[in-house]
């Protein structure tokens, strides 16, 4: 079953077994058609190849979110007489 994380950064398939190398090459050998499904139903950051770790098959991976640059308002003396 595809799970999401907790903090919604990793799409992954949990193992229920850490040595169930069976699942693992089944994902390999399908790689291809879960990435075309996943795009399909809108998901991005799909791995180039699952990332295969003890507990789970890393699937996507989300982005941080990027610093942005502060912004400000600046009101020009014409539009003051908005603010009367």
């Amino acid at each position: 079953m595809v799970k999401v994380s907790d903090d919604d950064m990793l799409l992954y398939i949990e193992k229920e077994d850490p040595l169930d190398r069976i699942l693992e090459a089944k994902v390999l050998k399908d790689w291809d058609k879960i990435k075309k499904e996943l795009k399909k139903q809108g998901f991005f950051g799909i791995l180039p190849t699952p990332e295969i770790l003890p507990d789970k098959i890393i699937l996507a991976k989300g982005l941080l979110p990027m610093e942005g640059i502060p912004e400000k308002i600046v009101i020009l003396e014409k539009f003051f007489i908005f603010f009367r």
